[in-house]
């Protein structure tokens, strides 16, 4: 006999709470860390590995630690490594400095069969607070034996350093955004960001990109907690396979809608056999501000 499951008219309310054993800061800490990823455009060449984070809505109560390690990650001809390490933290520092800061650790790097090849190379990114306001830094990242087509790199290239790539394009060593505004700051690092812009030997796909190390942190103020949760009129599924997906979808975003209302609707939702209903409406609202996170989803 065949299980069947459905459900029909979900409601939903959503509050950010502080956890009892951490501290609540009024603060979003977000960060992340991969060691290699490769892409065109909106697809993905080669999936981010040994990624670690905060979580896809940061986290409000630190001290939170993330962490992850691979023995390699392969991807001819774009790229091969050896050991990644990654980790991720949201801290308050003892003189009360808040921190996010993420690295990641890539060994044995070599991409486009050895044009470029490093024997380590380090990403690091920290966004602090304190009275003086916000700061960020990529204190720590370097490289160790770079080389890019045959030329050993000696130190460490200035943020954003450019170097063309004949017969493929161009590499972006040290690549650093730096967003600072009243509220909030971050700093993404991509220490190798190589750029794909002609056709090449090794027949890459022109506008592929690939990037070695990334790490990534922000912190903004002014959020008590962060929301989440979705809202659905219908779902069915047997034997755990699904046969009618979530219907009128609507999900919570992590700072809320600033009091907008959200909304998904349709017409009508048929499953043979199953069920029928009528117009199904969801929505999402939400409000975060620096002493309260509330929100509800209807359906």
């Amino acid at each position: 006999m065949n299980k069947i499951q459905f459900s029909l008219a979900t409601l939903a309310i959503c509050l950010g709470f502080a956890a009892p054993a951490k501290a609540q800061t009024d603060f979003q800490f977000s960060a992340e860390a991969y060691g290699t990823y490769a892409n065109i455009g909106r697809t993905v060449v080669a999936g981010k590995s040994a990624v670690s984070s905060l979580g896809a809505c940061g986290t409000t109560t630190p001290p939170v630690h993330s962490e992850n390690t691979v023995g390699t990650a392969s991807a001819p001809p774009l790229l091969s490594t050896g050991v990644i390490n990654t980790t991720v933290d949201g801290l308050i520092l003892g003189d009360g400095t808040l921190q996010s800061i993420a690295t990641a650790n890539v060994h044995d790097v070599s991409l486009l069969e050895g044009v470029i090849t490093a024997d380590e190379v380090l990403a690091v990114s920290s966004t602090t607070h304190n009275n003086a306001g916000f700061q960020t830094s990529a204190a720590g990242s370097n490289f160790v034996n770079l080389t890019v087509a045959g030329i050993p790199i000696i130190i460490t290239p200035e943020p954003n350093t450019s170097i063309d790539l004949l017969g493929f394009g161009h590499v972006v060593l040290n690549e650093q955004i730096t967003t600072i505004k009243s509220t909030s700051a971050s700093l993404t690092v991509n220490m190798i960001h190589v750029f794909i812009t002609q056709a090449n030997v090794l027949n890459i796909a022109v506008g592929t990109e690939i990037i070695v190390s990334h790490a990534f942190s922000s912190l903004t103020s002014g959020i008590h907690g962060t929301l989440d949760g979705q809202a659905y009129g219908t779902k069915a599924t047997i034997l755990r396979l699904v046969t009618s997906g979530p219907s009128a979808l609507v999900k919570m975003p992590c700072l809320g809608t600033r009091g907008r209302i959200k909304t998904n609707s349709i017409a009508e939702v048929v499953v043979p056999g199953l069920f029928s209903v009528g117009e199904v409406v969801d929505t999402a609202q939400g409000t975060v501000t620096a002493t309260s996170a509330v929100g509800e989803l209807t359906s």
